[in-house]
């Protein structure tokens, strides 16, 4: 038995990878071209299982080391030759920090899991932010490898034991795996991602492949296939347009899934479909598809990290012509076995990847290379300072942190978010200053506290048997935060609920806030400069005594045009004495109205914040010496 060459299914794959690049490429009428991964999933489970068919029927064996091979010759040496030429682009590119987390994801596509590594980032695939993730497109490829190693040992079982029960077996596999994606459909990336959400796909592939070598349909020139025909493409692009309107996972790709599974089945080159599918153009793309695949993403990535504003018909282009290169170049003489035999091919697989490995060794040993950022003891890679607050945070017991000791008279407890937890840091970094205090946190918007008592719950969800504790054995609670509206609105009704509670209640005004430069990736931040940044990229070096000052004033005079800060402000302190309790501005340790400056780096010339308010693990220190210093608390 032979394996046909099927140019219809070459083409198919050529307008499935042009859906995707499509997609990637943000046109807006082929918003849903994602679903070209899901075509390639159908198949990449059909040609596979063609592949292992073929194989048994003709020698009744089949052999593991010339199957993964095989998958080796086709894989491994244009993805590996892709990472390489990434990782200087990724070092010139991307922030110290930003590097690690891109060697880490190299990591995880080299050894095929790539896909759980971006769901426990929560890299949201398809929102702008995975733009800035330059192999978040591997994530495809790891599913597909993972399906290789496990599939073919799973098939020859059932083939040798069951074979007759196999298309059953797909069949109900494919409906469990597409029933658990609708169960888990709110944790969406989780099944984005997963390969036990995806695994239905693979399997009418391999369906496909079973019921086309056992010949169960013959007949593809009647009336009815023709009309099928059509229909399965009107499937396909029913999906492109449910892919548009954010129809969950996975009936937003069920029609094109279907479809392909039809044209497969009924198509070939010799009707009018296959000859549009056969057509130069589309056969051609099909051929490089693989190595399009793999570099158009990183181009688009490293191209938004670096800013350069290149038109996307000219990077397109440049991704058609790189492709290219990798298939006649890499892809197809490696294919070739008389060119390219295992021990060469083997020789050039442990240069390319010693080649990345050190690399990547080189990045972790010396945390991304992190000296290029900093000037003096200040670090330009904001990240870096997240990275350190995230490590205390952790060291404190995060999210619950640790409760009281118990060694101490006086216990405060501070609630509030991030900005909270920055109090929170102050003074438990400088704990051992206060004789008699020591202090614990929660973190949660402050409005969420309305039905605490009455409901015991913050913010629908019910009170941990630690957040219990903290405030049954607090003294003092702190409310400290990012003041929001909805906070502000119910402030009353809290401070009424907690003065109930028989303990000294202390408000404190929002913190100061001064002006950055945010870049955005969709909803989430990869990058953030502050005036002190600003001046350190001008100027390659430390500012001076008098350059100080002047950029104090100037984050002065930026805190004192925020309207809303001082709306707030006073709003805060109108509730606290009309509910008889303590409040205590923030700003009275952070600036000095008297010369009209706010501070922006420690005693050593240490960066205080890293956003617009956020404090660095140094800069907490330094404020929680000043508010002892400046008796804030007055307790």
């Amino acid at each position: 038995m032979n394996f046909n060459y099927r140019s219809e299914v070459d083409g198919l794959r050529g307008l499935a990878i042009l859906f995707v690049v499509a997609y990637h490429f943000q046109i807006d009428f082929l918003s849903g071209g994602f679903v070209g991964v899901d075509i390639f999933f159908v198949i990449s489970g059909y040609l596979i299982t063609s592949i292992i068919l073929t194989e048994l029927e003709n020698s009744n064996s089949f052999s593991f080391t010339k199957f993964y091979i095989g998958r080796v010759r086709r894989l491994a040496p244009a993805f590996l030759t892709m990472i390489i030429f990434s990782l200087p682009i990724a070092y010139l590119t991307l922030m110290p920090s930003l590097l690690v987390e891109y060697s880490k994801s190299v990591i995880y596509a080299i050894i095929f899991i790539s896909n759980i590594f971006f769901y426990k980032s929560e890299i949201e695939y398809g929102l702008e932010d995975g733009i800035f993730q330059p192999l978040l497109h591997t994530w495809s490829l790891s599913v597909e490898e993972q399906f290789y190693i496990f599939f073919p040992l799973i098939f020859l079982i059932i083939y040798k034991f069951y074979k007759k029960y196999f298309l059953f077996l797909v069949i109900i596999a494919s409906i469990i795996s597409i029933f658990f994606s609708m169960y888990y459909f709110n944790n969406i990336s989780l099944v984005f991602y997963s390969i036990q959400f995806r695994i239905w796909e693979l399997l009418l592939g391999a369906g496909i492949a079973v019921v086309k070598i056992n010949k169960i349909i013959i007949n593809t020139n009647n009336l009815f296939l023709s009309i099928s025909r059509f229909a399965s493409v009107l499937l396909i692009f029913l999906s492109l347009y449910l892919g548009y309107t954010k129809v969950f996972y996975p009936l937003n790709v069920l029609p094109a899934t279907i479809g392909t599974v039809i044209l497969i089945l009924i198509c070939s080159n010799k009707d009018f479909i296959g000859k549009i599918l056969s057509s130069k153009v589309l056969l051609y793309t099909g051929l490089i598809s693989y190595s399009l695949y793999i570099w158009h993403f990183p181009i688009l990535a490293f191209d938004k990290i670096a800013e350069t504003n290149i038109d996307r018909n000219i990077l397109f282009l440049v991704s058609i012509f790189i492709s290219c290169i990798s298939y006649w170049l890499i892809e197809k003489p490696f294919r070739n076995k008389d060119l390219m035999s295992v021990k060469r091919l083997t020789l050039f697989l442990i240069i390319k990847l010693a080649i990345i490995l050190t690399f990547l060794y080189l990045v972790f040993i010396n945390d991304g290379f992190k000296k290029r950022y900093y000037i003096g003891k200040i670090n330009l890679d904001n990240f870096a300072y997240i990275i350190d607050r995230d490590k205390l945070a952790t060291e404190l017991g995060y999210p619950e942190f640790k409760d009281f000791s118990g060694t101490k008279d006086n216990k405060i407890l501070i609630i509030g978010n991030s900005f909270g937890q920055d109090l929170f840091y102050s003074l438990k970094l400088t704990e051992e200053l206060y004789k008699s205090y020591e202090f614990s946190f929660i973190r949660t918007q402050i409005n969420c506290l309305n039905d605490f008592i009455t409901k015991n719950s913050l913010c629908n969800k019910k009170i941990t048997e630690s957040q219990r504790d903290k405030f049954s054995r607090a003294n003092i609670i702190i409310l400290s935060s990012r003041w929001k509206e909805k906070d502000i609105e119910n402030i009353d009704s809290i401070l009424s609920q907690l003065k109930s509670l028989n303990k000294k209640i202390i408000v404190t005004s929002p913190s100061p806030e001064f002006d950055i430069k945010w870049k955005y990736a969709g909803t989430k931040i990869y990058g953030v400069t502050t005036m002190l940044d600003n001046f350190l990229l001008e100027n390659k070096r430390v500012p001076n005594i008098k350059e100080i000052e002047t950029l104090e004033r100037k984050y002065y005079d930026y805190w004192k045009t925020d309207k809303k800060n001082f709306e707030y402000t006073q709003l805060l302190e109108n509730a606290s004495l009309n509910n008889k309790v303590g409040f205590l501005d923030q700003s009275k340790y952070y600036c000095n109205e008297k010369n009209k400056s706010c501070s922006l780096l420690t005693e050593n010339k240490e960066k205080i914040f890293y956003d617009y308010g956020h404090r660095t693990v140094e800069g907490a220190k330094y404020l929680g010496e000043k508010i002892y210093n400046q008796n804030w608390l007055k307790f």
